[in-house]
């Protein structure tokens, strides 16, 4: 599934209707205000179902994967030579570019305007959040490439910020032209927000850009590869999994795929009988998806917990 909800401010425009076939970085969706932002898919296959809400709302682009993975090839500029108008037209054709999020506001960034620096966490603090340092181990790779795209940018520099407690021995320690800053404290010692907020606070007139490791992963991918790939690993976890996990995956990916994981044998307190409640995200700000479901864009995590129906004495 492809949702626009998962993008702020983006004002949908469908580009596809039932039936067509699509690859990887086909555009899907288009901003109204903007055409030249595009949200592409994430893999090849026919466009299944257009899903609308109440007043014809789009909810969802529904896209059956034909599990061949067939990927658009982006004429890419070369990392050495390229300047910033190449970079920009380059994201926003791939449709990478509302992957990246503009502070205040957390919403699509503006493409003229130049942000004061780019923040990274390098680590995440919420509960039940994978390990970074594992999930993307074999990426680092993909992750330079992406730093050395974005420092064309911006001349704030890229801001990279790992937990005290593992900061010299974590793989993202030895990336180049990157500034780090070491964080410690719990959650949300992770969050974005809160470093910035430490780091370089926001005045008025100022805007910062922010992306998640994944994404940055996803742009060098792009500019090493020329292809629109977001194949991640992602936690499996929670009271109700079976066993927590790490699963490969694409951001959209149905929750019924990952169903086997849950414990939904029936539980029963105080009488009631209890079901599965499936999140998206972490417990704290993740999206109650259920079984027929699909993952959010920005999650890393499935989080499987007890449904929470039933009555408890006081």
């Amino acid at each position: 599934a492809v949702k626009p909800s998962d993008f702020r401010t983006l004002n949908p425009k469908l580009l596809v209707k039932e039936g067509d076939a699509v690859k990887a970085g086909s555009p899907i969706l288009a901003d109204k205000t903007n055409l030249s932002i595009q949200i592409c898919s994430p893999v090849s296959g026919v466009v299944k179902e257009i899903v609308r809400g109440e007043k014809r709302k789009l909810l969802a682009v529904l896209i059956q994967n034909d599990k061949k993975y067939e990927h658009i090839q982006f004429n890419v500029p070369n990392q050495k030579t390229a300047i910033k108008e190449e970079i920009v037209n380059v994201l926003l054709e791939s449709g990478l570019w509302p992957v990246i999020k503009q502070r205040p506001y957390g919403i699509t960034p503006n493409p003229a305007i130049e942000p004061k620096a780019i923040f990274i966490s390098g680590f995440d603090s919420s509960p039940l959040a994978p390990d970074l340092d594992f999930t993307l181990k074999g990426e680092k790779e993909s992750l330079q490439a992406g730093i050395d795209v974005l420092n064309l940018l911006t001349k704030g520099g890229i801001h990279l910020s790992l937990h005290i407690n593992n900061h010299a021995g974590s793989p993202f320690h030895r990336l180049e032209r990157v500034i780090f800053h070491t964080i410690e404290g719990p959650h949300p010692a992770g969050n974005v927000g809160v470093q910035i907020h430490h780091i370089s606070p926001i005045n008025k007139g100022e805007t910062v850009w922010t992306l998640d490791l994944y994404t940055l992963a996803a742009i060098g991918k792009l500019f090493n590869k020329g292809v629109y790939d977001l194949k991640r690993v992602i936690a499996v976890a929670g009271p109700k999994a079976k066993k927590p996990a790490y699963v490969e995956t694409l951001p959209g990916m149905a929750i019924r795929e990952i169903a086997d994981l849950a414990d939904t044998t029936n539980e029963v307190r105080y009488g009631d009988e209890v079901g599965v409640r499936y999140i998206s995200g972490n417990v704290l700000t993740g999206d109650n998806v259920g079984i027929d479901g699909y993952t959010g864009t920005f999650h890393n995590v499935i989080t499987i917990m007890a449904e929470g129906n039933y009555r408890e004495m006081f």
